[in-house]
């Protein structure tokens, strides 16, 4: 019996829904008539999915057991009111023994498969279980876990021992590689893993030399990209090892969904889309303890899938070349719009919890967002120079308007560096490049030292709706003088920066923007003369937008072959 998707057993409503039951130590003891039902976003059994990608027809529920149970197994789908159950089949077994108990069912054309285990007699215990087949597998897996890490140590060391672990208590065929781009980890840490010492290129630099890594040692079939900041459970990575398994295309890869570590229901991301603007995520912040919200049958065709959990065929290698050297931002998204012939898949239970990207704030951001957006968009964009011109203009009319002043020479600076061309890319020093830019933030007070000021965080800052006329004619606010301010206004304003609109800025002279995620603040303060320099400073980048992009945008596709290939990557890895 193959185990498609064995159970996390543990408490929680994406684990399992509990009526008269305790679990204690891996295990649920329920007292008569109590049960313990599996429709949650880790324990339900991605059916259509199953059903459509791969060969697997017929499946078991597997439970081991002690005592007298009830095993009823449903499919749910969609409905007008939101989740139609159906039960397809059920098993009374009343054997008092520890044991495993089967309860076979053939796929229905149903959403998801889950089961409901009702007790019969007293003080009944589940140990494990899942769903299994007894179909012959198309291919066998041997699976390269590519982990890039810059000074996360804790996380690294945690991760590694428990995906190793895993693979030598199962017997699978997995190897982890550990790009340690701080070069602060030894051998002993990451004990099963292989460790390499890499330049700090950052994301898509650490990625790179794990694919090149798990390419050379010739025996892997799939390489799977993980963040090293994560938390997750090691049978994600099972999950999607048979899947891959029993998939009907030699193209099939998994990306896992991005959970939020601060709010632990909620799904940040499931794949998305790139338009050359914007990105669009799926199912970007639902609610995944609900149960009509865990119908993800029908999957529209991502561009890509982020890097925190993705898992390709390592031929893709061959066919598409490397990553591009985009040190962070929108490497992950061009790699897949570039390897478009993907079959992606997503599993109900395959993801893992990530903190929310507005907990770590920094200026720096803007440089490589604005870059990196472009030199990809040259491969799959038709925009012209002065729609991205645009795109800049709002980017930085909002950093005016949060008085954000630090971040709008790294968004100006990333423009330039396009501008520049393929050469510029494939010569600069990252790693220096990376030193610098970091250098520009104000200074930041933690939650204790703000207190201690005098500053109420429990209470931040919430505007009222304004008149968008009102904000527009006064550069939401520049333009009205000083002494026009109620007295409130004049005073240091606290806003919650992870969520802060344009209004929230109106008529604030000075404010503290605070992010109750990292517990941190800086302060910044309204300077008029920054508009009119910025002003001046646009004017002349829409002249260097309408002159130089085609030629900046011609030169990345002349030398896109080169920008994605060992003899690059080799050269700027000092391999």
């Amino acid at each position: 019996m193959t185990i498609l998707s064995r159970w996390m057993i543990g408490e929680g409503k994406l684990n399992m829904r509990l009526e008269n039951a305790d679990v204690d130590e891996g295990k649920v003891t329920l007292q008569k008539g109590g049960s313990v039902s599996f429709d949650t976003y880790f324990n339900s059994f991605s059916e259509a999915i199953f059903k459509a990608k791969t060969s697997v027809r017929k499946v078991y529920v597997l439970a081991k057991v002690e005592g007298a149970v009830r095993i009823e197994v449903y499919s749910s789908s969609r409905a007008n009111d939101g989740v139609k159950d159906t039960l397809i089949c059920q098993k009374e077994d009343l054997n008092t023994q520890k044991r495993t108990v089967e309860v076979p069912f053939s796929l229905t054309d149903g959403s998801f498969v889950w089961c409901k285990l009702i007790a019969l007699s007293d003080r009944v215990k589940l140990f494990d279980g899942g769903y299994g087949t007894l179909e012959e597998k198309k291919r066998n897996v041997s699976l390269a876990v590519v982990i890039c890490t810059f000074k996360r140590e804790e996380y690294v060391k945690s991760n590694v021992k428990s995906l190793c672990d895993f693979a030598r208590r199962k017997e699978e065929d997995v190897t982890v590689y550990v790009i340690d781009n701080g070069q602060t980890l030894k051998s002993e840490d990451v004990e099963g893993a292989l460790l390499f010492k890499n330049k700090n290129l950052g994301g898509s630099g650490g990625f790179t030399r794990g694919m090149i890594e798990a390419y050379r040692a010739q025996k892997h079939t799939h390489v799977l990209l993980m963040d090293d900041d994560i938390s997750f459970s090691p049978e994600i990575v099972a999950r999607t090892m048979r899947l891959l398994e029993y998939s009907i295309s030699e193209n099939a890869a998994v990306g896992g969904g991005m959970l939020r570590e601060d709010e632990p229901n909620v799904l940040y991301e499931l794949g998305g889309l790139w338009n050359g603007d914007r990105l669009h995520a799926f199912y970007d912040d639902l609610d995944v303890s609900q149960k009509d919200n865990l119908l993800f049958d029908r999957q529209d065709k991502p561009d890509y899938c982020a890097w925190w959990y993705c898992c390709m065929p390592i031929g893709v290698i061959d066919r598409h070349g490397l990553p591009l050297a985009l040190f962070i931002k929108n490497d992950d998204v061009e790699y897949g719009m570039r390897c478009n012939e993907l079959d992606w898949t997503f599993l109900n239970g395959v993801g893992v919890y990530h903190s929310p990207f507005e907990a770590k704030y920094n200026a720096s951001l803007e440089y490589y967002i604005r870059r990196n957006e472009l030199v990809s968009n040259c491969f799959t964009s038709k925009k012209s120079g002065l729609k991205y011109y645009f795109k800049l203009v709002r980017s930085v009319a909002y950093q005016l308007v949060a008085q954000r002043y630090f971040a709008i020479p790294y968004a100006m600076k990333g423009y330039d560096d396009f501008l520049k061309g393929a050469n510029y890319l494939a010569s600069v020093d990252a790693e220096k490049l990376n030193s610098e830019l970091r250098k520009g933030m104000p200074k930041t007070y933690s939650k204790a030292e703000l207190e201690q000021m005098g500053f109420d965080l429990s209470n931040l800052y919430e505007s009222k709706p304004r008149s968008v006329f009102l904000q527009t004619i006064t550069l939401n606010g520049y333009l009205i003088p000083k002494f026009l301010c109620k007295k409130d206004c004049k005073n240091v304003r606290v806003i919650d920066s992870t969520t802060c609109k344009p209004r929230d800025f109106f008529l604030s002279k000075k404010v503290l923007q605070y992010n109750p995620l990292s517990e941190t603040g800086f302060f910044t303060q309204e300077k008029f003369g920054e508009v009119v320099k910025t002003g001046f400073l646009l004017l002349g980048k829409a002249f260097k937008m309408l002159f130089k992009y085609g030629a900046a945008k011609r030169s990345f596709l002349k030398e896109q072959k080169y920008l994605t290939s060992f003899e690059f990557w080799t050269k700027t890895l000092g391999l």
